[in-house]
């Protein structure tokens, strides 16, 4: 395994696409680097990459091809964004094997929108409330129709997208550029993955251009989500928190706050698998929805709230949570690093 730390990597993340081959290794994983949250934070804090529309389809400002503009009144400042012809370093999709958790993947897109045509498909496909197992129209990837599509991570195991393909392929859907890059790339980092195998797999799917507080955020909950795929205990333990701790007042409340914010709540594993990267790196969310509670008993005669559950919850993982821990400077986790 190649691996950078620190500066060293972020040296090489400054000159180039961060992806540093070992020479003389063969092995595909040989040639990925292995790198720290923080080191991939700064990944994800450059500016935005964009194929420079052709002549005649328009300019660079407020299309497909052009940088997110921030929100807010009076003068509007672009989001730092590189408009580059044809397919350059700066357009390549980055990958990154977490130091520590080499079983879980990082795959970097160069803006967002790279990532919405990519992964909202398989997201709609794994979660979506009510159109789970099906292959959407790719003209359907936007935002306003479906949550995943204002995703700015997601998470999933290569055997995962092995069952979106296949699905593609028998309904005769081709997979867009961007799946077919990502299909590429699992083929390279996860050998066999198309037969089913790789329990223990895990990918995460992110891009580049965003702001601080979404790569924090991001980054934090989706390192949870690659936790619970690559470590079998971890994933027993939030499994056994589920069936045999939280009584039916507690899994109700629960369900209830997956499907305001538009999960699929009737999937297990979905609920269980949230449950760690929720309740472990969310306060301000958790604390609004409780705010309104559902005005109900728990089985133990208190009364429900979502911070209570988050507590009972954090004390029963703590011990289980493999180092080395997910951590980021100033942002909120329930385990210290």
């Amino acid at each position: 395994m190649a691996t950078l730390q620190g500066e060293e990597l972020a040296e090489e993340l400054a000159e180039g696409s961060g992806v540093v081959a070992v020479e003389g290794e063969e092995d595909a994983l040989q040639g990925t680097p292995s790198a720290t949250l923080e080191v991939i934070k700064k990944c994800m804090l450059r500016e935005a990459s964009f194929r420079r529309p052709a002549k005649g389809k328009g300019g660079g400002g407020g299309g497909r091809g052009g940088p997110r503009k921030k929100g807010g009144g009076g003068k509007k400042k672009a989001k730092a964004a590189t408009a580059v012809d044809g397919e350059g370093d700066s357009m390549k999709v980055e990958t990154f094997r977490w130091e520590g958790h080499e079983n879980v993947l990082f795959i970097v897109f160069p803006n967002k929108i790279a990532l919405r045509n990519g992964l909202t498909r398989l997201s709609v496909f794994l979660e979506d409330p009510v159109e789970a197992g099906t292959i959407m129209a790719a003209n359907d990837v936007r935002p306003g129709k479906y949550v995943a599509a204002s995703y700015t991570g997601h998470n999933f195991r290569p055997r995962d997208y092995a069952k979106f393909a296949a699905k593609a392929r028998e309904e005769s859907k081709a997979l867009e550029p961007e799946e077919e890059e990502l299909w590429g790339i699992l083929l390279k980092e996860f050998p066999g993955f198309e037969g089913g195998g790789g329990e223990c797999w895990g990918c995460i799917a992110t891009a580049r251009g965003l702001n601080k507080g979404e790569v924090a955020n991001t980054l934090l909950h989706e390192s949870m989500h690659g936790l619970f795929y690559a470590h079998s205990e971890l994933r027993a333990v939030t499994w056994k928190f589920w069936d045999e701790v939280m009584d039916a007042s507690e899994k109700s409340l629960w369900l209830h706050f997956l499907s305001s914010i538009g999960y699929n709540s009737s999937n297990e594993e979905v609920c269980v698998n949230e449950m760690l990267a929720y309740l472990t790196t969310e306060k301000e969310l958790l604390r609004k929805y409780s705010i309104k509670p559902l005005e109900q008993v728990d089985g133990r005669g208190g009364v429900l709230t979502m911070e209570r559950l988050q507590e009972q919850f954090v004390k029963y993982v703590e011990g289980h949570i493999p180092f080395p821990k997910p951590h980021l400077r100033g942002q909120y986790c329930a385990f210290k690093a």
